[in-house]
């Protein structure tokens, strides 16, 4: 039997990598990868959009990549709420940060650009496959779009975010080299899938 009563037109519209003018934090969690790397989880989704059609994003806790998530954590917390907030408490662990990151951000709304990232993995059939993911960049991808946060309400007309997919910043190529002989797929993942330290380099 074949049911079509909830089959949408539309592909899922999960949040990829370029500019997103109005996006809803769904939640934060801790985890830690299989190499035993903590890492703190942010889910996001379009505003209005379903949950399942969230997109995970994750920060990374290494000696080499605590610093760098820090400040992602500081930048999205301006465009949702007050600094003091954050800047006046401290975190034993990273399931603690995340926890009160939860308390924090769920449900809030922000202005996110995510850049997209080249990467080799393997298909079913065991064949490399170059597929693109969705990474938090390292600085300047969000703005406030709500009142009450530390950075000032940018209006769509007035955004600074910009998109270049033929900017190394933007957009992280493969080189020929690594690529030839190899498939490439333009769907891109739901899930961002960054080595352990969650660093492009």
């Amino acid at each position: 039997m074949f049911d079509f009563k909830n089959i949408s037109v539309d592909r899922p519209s999960f949040i990829g990598y370029g500019v997103h003018n109005d996006v809803t934090i769904v939640g934060v969690e801790s985890g830690n990868s299989q190499a035993g790397t903590a890492f703190v989880q942010l889910t996001v989704k379009k505003t209005g959009d379903d949950d399942k059609n969230a997109t995970i994003l994750k920060m990374y806790f290494t000696a080499k990549s605590q610093l760098i998530s820090m400040r992602k954590v500081v930048n999205i917390h301006s465009a949702v709420a007050k600094l003091d907030i954050l800047q006046n408490k401290s975190f034993a662990s990273s399931v603690e940060l995340a926890t009160a990151l939860d308390a924090m951000w769920k449900n809030k709304r922000l202005r996110l650009k995510l850049q997209g990232s080249e990467y080799i993995t393997q298909n079913e059939q065991g064949e490399d496959i170059v597929k693109t993911r969705t990474e938090i960049p390292l600085n300047n991808f969000v703005e406030a779009i709500m009142e009450g946060a530390e950075k000032p309400v940018v209006s769509n007309d007035d955004t600074k975010l910009t998109f270049n997919d033929k900017d190394k910043w933007d957009f992280r190529r493969l080189s020929e080299e690594d690529k030839a002989g190899v498939e490439t797929t333009t769907d891109s993942t739901k899930e961002e899938t960054t080595g352990d330290d969650g660093l492009p380099f």
